[in-house]
């Protein structure tokens, strides 16, 4: 482990091997019993689990990626989504996705489990949709 982790991210080349190293290392566990497991490697989607196919993802931004996924999911039938993060930019991407979402699937269930240590939560999608529609007012 890096003594200065900071550092050691703000070298792209770390960062690649990271999580080139994280990816493989997700993809060859096992995927538990009725549960689908997409993990996306440079454009590759790799799939565990009872999963459909997925298209190579051509997203440069893994922010961007994470509403592919989604929608992907959604395609499928999900009903119930969660989106693990820790960067407030993928809740902004969400936010501007959810209405078109939401008439698409009126169903679906997004969650957002976002943070980490004592600042962990888990943010549902009404709660978006909310204060959404009290700022636009």
């Amino acid at each position: 482990m890096p003594v200065k982790w900071k550092d050691f991210l703000q070298d792209s080349t770390n960062k690649e091997e990271l999580f080139a190293f994280l990816t493989q290392t997700v993809a060859a566990g096992e995927c538990p019993k009725g549960k689908e497991l997409y993990v996306t490697s440079g454009t590759s989607v790799i799939t565990r689990g009872d999963c459909e196919p997925m298209e190579d993802c051509t997203h440069e931004e893994a922010d961007t990626r994470i509403i592919v996924h989604l929608q992907h999911a959604a395609e499928r039938g999900s009903k119930k989504i969660v989106i693990r993060t820790v960067d407030t930019d993928i809740i902004a991407i969400l936010v501007g996705q959810l209405p078109s979402l939401i008439v698409e699937y009126p169903d679906i269930d997004i969650w957002v489990a976002f943070g980490m240590g004592k600042n962990f939560c888990h943010i549902t999608s009404t709660t978006f949709v909310e204060i959404s529609e009290k700022t636009s007012h």
